[in-house]
């Protein structure tokens, strides 16, 4: 230029390639997740390790327990009343803290309409945006126990209808 001024540009690029393909690996992570979770065939939830706040709790809640989700997202499962008392809730929470996970334990729960239902809980502490949370997964198996407990009884009147005729 004839005035001695000089006119220059600045430019900056950068690549951020790696980065939107690390979104786009979280996003289809979560979708995974999110589907898996809502589709299980068991009722499934995630809660704070800290106090047992329901943060998700898949539909299977309401079909097995009667509780929906607006009944437990953000509170615990003791406000809500899924235990019967503080007694059995209490030896499953130290285990799950101990062990860092529960297989199959058996359990009593409460249902909505106030019917004691006998639960299969399995349990895994997992981390979730920097928090300790606990993923559960609860069946009911409340048919299956009074089978077994049918079954059983029946073993017993036959064996006593047996022994008995062979005096």
């Amino acid at each position: 230029n004839a005035q001695g001024v000089v006119t220059a540009a600045l430019s900056v690029t950068r690549d951020i390639t790696e980065r939107k393909l690390a979104d786009i690996a979280l996003r289809q992570s979560q979708q995974k997740f999110s589907t898996a979770f809502g589709s299980s065939p068991v009722a499934a939830s995630i809660a704070t390790a800290e106090d047992g706040r329901f943060i998700e709790a898949n539909a299977n809640y309401e079909r097995d327990f009667g509780w929906t989700q607006a009944d437990l997202i953000g509170r615990t499962s003791v406000e809500v009343g899924l235990w019967p008392d503080q007694a059995t809730r209490q030896p499953l929470a130290d285990a799950i803290r101990q062990e860092g996970r529960l297989v199959d334990r058996e359990t009593i729960w409460v249902h909505k309409n106030g019917e004691r239902r006998n639960v299969s809980l399995s349990a895994e502490l997992i981390d979730l945006n920097g928090t300790t949370c606990i993923l559960a997964y609860a069946t009911d198996i409340t048919v299956r126990k009074r089978a077994e407990q049918a079954l059983a009884a029946s073993e017993t009147q036959l064996r006593a209808v047996l022994d008995g005729g062979q005096s």
